[in-house]
């Protein structure tokens, strides 16, 4: 993850601001001149040990911005309980502080959690937003200023790979859609920042239509066929997606008449869910006994609130997802 930042200050002098014990800074070191400021002297002297660079001690509220860039990683940890907080008021260097420290720098970086409200607060007149998952995992949000901003507002971005996808963010167009084709699950970066209408557009070639089948569900269904093909072309690094196979009630009992009276034996029943429709981990132990070392494959089911109803969605992963 920091090694994946540090490239965009390509290896010009960095002043990393709450460098704490250095996680970055080693990072930032690699590439560059890099100094680091902490207020608190222990983290100062082990991030100069573990980054090898020359550390200040100091309040970031007070420093200047002598560097051309600046890495900054507000405290987002209550010191007194130990506990994070996910709120940007509770930021340390506050929004006021940091407004103040990206103006005075040509480029910035803002490190922050992936929890980041969205659209996010305006730190600086020309900025733009990275959201990074790992492994499939959200682990981060940055808020890049000046000349580190992007053309486009914001940008997903998936690590080991080091895949990216940038644009503007929209809604996913909702309506009375019929289960009926793939479910289609987005890259957890592309669906925080907004991108899957993008996605649908890029890699689909859907624009203008409905997909959501209930309001803020953040998933689509679509065309198999489309899918298929743009899985077999290998355009599917940004989401994964199932047949839909059946639809039935959401009871893990009719899921398994299902299962047993239309599909094949799988190797593994994957249950998913969103908001809690369904108890995922006591469908997944009661499911279990459908499946076989000697069976063929994954069957998902995936439990769906849609508006007032509750269904279950089954179906088989189309393709080796990269998601």
């Amino acid at each position: 993850m920091a090694s994946w930042k540090a490239t965009r200050f390509g290896s010009e002098p960095v002043l990393d601001l709450c460098c704490g014990i250095g996680g970055d800074a080693m990072a930032l070191a690699r590439r560059g001149p890099c100094l680091g400021v902490d207020r608190d002297p222990v983290r100062a002297f082990m991030a100069s040990y573990n980054a090898g660079i020359e550390t200040a001690v100091d309040d970031v509220e007070a420093v200047s911005i002598d560097r051309p860039l600046v890495h900054l990683d507000p405290a987002r940890r209550d010191e007194s309980s130990g506990r994070r907080s996910w709120r940007l008021e509770d930021l340390v260097p506050g929004i006021d502080a940091i407004r103040r420290i990206v103006a005075e720098a040509e480029g910035a970086a803002i490190k922050l959690g992936p929890g980041l409200p969205m659209p996010p607060p305006m730190l600086h007149d020309r900025q733009s937003v990275s959201v990074v998952a790992e492994s499939g995992r959200l682990v981060q949000a940055i808020v890049w200023t000046g000349r580190l901003a992007r053309s486009a507002s914001v940008e997903a971005v998936d690590l080991p790979s080091g895949r990216t996808i940038e644009g503007e963010p929209a809604v996913l167009r909702s309506g009375a859609i019929e289960l009926d084709g793939a479910l289609l699950e987005f890259h957890p970066a592309v669906e925080r920042v907004g991108l899957g209408s993008h996605v649908l557009h890029e890699h689909l070639g859907l624009e203008g239509v409905d997909v959501e089948p209930a309001v803020g569900l953040g998933l689509a269904v679509v065309d198999l066929a489309r899918v298929e093909q743009a899985v077999a072309d290998g355009r599917d690094d940004w989401f994964r997606a199932i047949s839909i196979d059946a639809v039935v009630a959401p009871r893990p009992e009719t899921v398994a008449d299902a299962i047993r009276t239309s599909m094949p034996t799988p190797k593994q029943v994957v249950v998913r869910t969103r908001g809690g429709a369904v108890d995922a981990d006591d469908w997944t132990r009661r499911l279990a006994v459908l499946a076989g070392p000697a069976g063929t494959g994954i069957v998902e089911v995936h439990g769906l609130r849609l508006g007032r109803r509750t269904v279950a969605v089954i179906g088989r992963p189309i393709g080796q997802s990269k998601s």
